[in-house]
């Protein structure tokens, strides 16, 4: 069974609007659970729960329980809704694999250098934060270093497919040796080298500089788009202004 285009843009709100929530809350709740486990190791109260009395240390316990599953949950969250809200954008894989590397490899450096971890080597809360630090690390680490993989095979298949895509073409290899760009990873419809500069001029995605499945319009996948550039510079084709015409009634009904 098809998916109507109505439906393939309800579910593609759906998931922008998902993905925006649990961004916004995940990395609150990130930030509020690891500013709680780093109040808790440098505030004393992990090294000194021996002189605390037994309720207050099972409350410790359950609340540094409670803070270093918050933090592994929301920190999944916070990854996977980055990825799928943001999938184009290099710096993404950029900033996981950097937090991601400060976590995993520079948290045991960092306790090492400001609290006694020989004396809390056997504390089984002491070891709960790090471990959790450490894991909330390695979700950011390991999506983050996958994403720079697949930026750098991209940017080489993009750079080899735009050369060979030159190569081919014949008739204004001058105009386009002046005009060439560097290609970018996942670029826009309007970066591509095949995008006209007639058709880019009146494209509302390249005039909105947002993908064109979000505008649902675009330079090579509405013709209402196509016929507006080929009308632009004169009125005189009649036939694309009675078919601009007709779509454009089509849209209203």
């Amino acid at each position: 069974m098809k998916i109507s285009t109505h439906a393939k843009s309800q579910v593609v709100g759906l998931v922008d609007q998902a993905t925006g929530v649990g961004l916004k809350f995940g990395l609150l709740a990130v930030a509020v659970a690891f500013v709680f486990l780093v109040v808790m190791v440098f505030g004393g109260h992990v090294s000194g729960q021996a002189k605390l009395s037994e309720g207050d240390r099972a409350y410790l316990v359950q609340a540094v329980g409670l803070a270093t599953q918050a933090l592994v949950i929301a920190a999944v969250v916070a990854v996977a809704s980055l990825m799928v809200r943001l999938p184009r954008e290099e710096l993404v894989g950029q900033l996981l694999s950097l937090i991601g590397a400060a976590l995993y490899f520079g948290v045991p450096v960092m306790l090492a250098w400001t609290v006694d971890a020989r004396g809390l080597s056997g504390n089984a809360v002491f070891l709960s934060i790090v471990r959790s630090m450490r894991t909330a690390g390695a979700i950011a680490l390991l999506p983050g270093l996958t994403l720079i993989l697949r930026d750098a095979i991209l940017r080489i298949w993009t750079g080899v497919s735009v050369k060979r895509v030159l190569e081919r073409r014949w008739g204004d290899e001058e105009e386009q040796r002046k005009k060439k760009r560097l290609p970018k990873v996942l670029a826009s419809c309007w970066d591509m080298s095949f995008c006209r500069d007639f058709v880019r001029q009146v494209c509302p995605a390249f005039a909105a500089n947002k993908s064109c499945w979000r505008l649902k319009v675009g330079c090579y996948c509405d013709e209402n788009t196509i016929l507006k550039a080929m009308t632009a510079g004169g009125k005189d084709n009649t036939y694309a202004l009675r078919v601009l015409e007709y779509l454009v009634f089509e849209m209203q009904v």
